[in-house]
């Protein structure tokens, strides 16, 4: 199933798509020598031209406010496909691969963004002390 934001952006693909039809309707109703109907084209392409461009433009507006926004979910989900691969082929553990969203748990429930550098689990050799 599509996310959203695949959804929105078949939308408006599909919306970029129709301005072709600028240039070729109005191609369709003119007729005569080539010199004529090219003539006749030039309004059509110009209009036709801004109009690609200015959908062009709002798209890459569009994209770049997705991933700005934090809602991109594609993203998300190829940084987890990665991660999952990685912690299969024992590259990384499970806590490296938790350890920012641990950390911004932690941020989060004590409220101090400087304690954000902090460890979150002390020294090795205090663990293995307190597991004799």
């Amino acid at each position: 199933q599509p996310t959203g934001d695949v959804r929105i952006g078949a939308q408006i693909m599909l919306l970029t798509a129709l301005s072709y039809l600028l240039i070729q309707v109005p191609a369709m109703f003119l007729h005569g020598p080539k010199e004529e109907v090219a003539a006749g084209e030039h309004v059509y392409a110009l209009i036709g031209l801004c109009v690609c461009m200015a959908s062009f433009v709002a798209y890459l507006v569009y994209q770049y406010r997705l991933s700005q926004s934090g809602r991109d979910t594609t993203h998300q989900m190829v940084v987890d496909a990665v991660i999952i691969r990685k912690i299969a082929a024992r590259q990384i553990s499970l806590l490296g691969a938790l350890q920012a969203l641990v950390r911004a748990h932690h941020v989060e429930r004590t409220g101090a963004a400087q304690g954000a550098r902090a460890p979150l689990l002390p020294p090795s050799s205090v663990l293995e002390a307190q597991l004799r």
